[in-house]
């Protein structure tokens, strides 16, 4: 009687180990079933959103260059005969003048990109006059421009003072930024993109989202040599590890997929869910 019970016993432990292998080999089939719907989905979303929202993550604003407190303002002044003529009209102020009135230039001007010089111009009486400034150096050309969001080079304000021409009434005005424009300044790096995704989780449901934790590289961009400099973390906020590729410290987040529907995928920096890594 023993030994039945005892018989029985071992094939109810025997059943349980089937069933719970198969459990498992269920458990891990649809895990990587998941994996292999979800994990494509994410890699692309974060692809596309790199390549639209970062070009500008790397750029300074800056004033127009040369700078300096007291430099001419020019206009085109209409004559009789319906040509115009640039004149020197005022000039332009710069509030705390150059010693505080350009709060990226000091450290701009350790890194090589502008040097101090001097600009000598006529003024509105026609007398000579010769004013401190801040201007370009050949390390910091290249990376200067007029639009940041568009890369527009450079363009000259003003006109030259003594210049005669014909100009349309709408071209003597100033020019009115787009929508859009950022404006002015230094841009060291072309933008960001996906490196690699080092790890991620098993994606889980909750309610009607999947929810999968993942941590990934992210690359810069054709990074400018200045963009190492130590002084630029008094400009930027993510400075990337010298190297090629130049990365920055790896991301970790949670992305939220609506389940059953093509939705685009949120992501959600810093916050993550418990569970084990997986390797990819």
């Amino acid at each position: 009687m023993r030994m039945k019970w005892l018989y029985r016993i071992g094939f109810l432990l025997i059943m349980v180990g089937i069933g719970r292998e198969g459990y498992l080999m269920w458990q891990a089939h649809r895990d990587a079933a998941l994996l292999q719907q979800y994990l494509p989905r994410l890699e692309q979303e974060l692809i596309r959103g790199y390549a639209a929202d970062y070009g500008n993550l790397f750029c300074v604003t800056a004033p127009h260059f040369p700078v300096g407190d007291g430099l001419p303002k020019t206009e085109w002044v209409r004559s009789p005969n319906g040509l115009s003529e640039c004149r020197v009209t005022g000039e332009h102020r710069l509030p705390g003048g150059l010693k505080t009135g350009c709060a990226v230039c000091p450290i701009l001007l350790k890194m090589g990109l502008i040097e101090q010089a001097e600009l000598t111009f006529r003024d509105a009486e026609g007398q000579a006059v010769t004013r401190p400034v801040y201007r370009l150096t050949e390390a910091g050309r290249p990376l200067y421009f007029s639009e940041m969001t568009t890369r527009r080079p450079p363009v000259a304000r003003g006109c030259e003072p003594g210049e005669k021409r014909y100009i349309p009434e709408d071209e003597a005005k100033a020019p009115v930024p787009k929508e859009g424009e950022t404006g002015v300044g230094f841009c060291f790096a072309e933008g960001l993109r996906l490196h690699a995704i080092r790890k991620y989780q098993t994606p889980v449901r909750s309610g009607n989202e999947i929810l999968m934790g993942v941590e990934y590289d992210v690359e810069v961009i054709n990074p400018a040599p200045s963009l190492f400099d130590p002084e630029m973390s008094n400009l930027l906020h993510d400075i990337p590890a010298r190297g090629n590729p130049a990365l920055l410290p790896p991301v970790i987040g949670t992305a939220t997929f609506k389940a059953d529907s093509d939705e685009r995928t949120v992501f959600h920096n810093e916050v993550s869910i418990d569970g084990p890594w997986i390797s990819k």
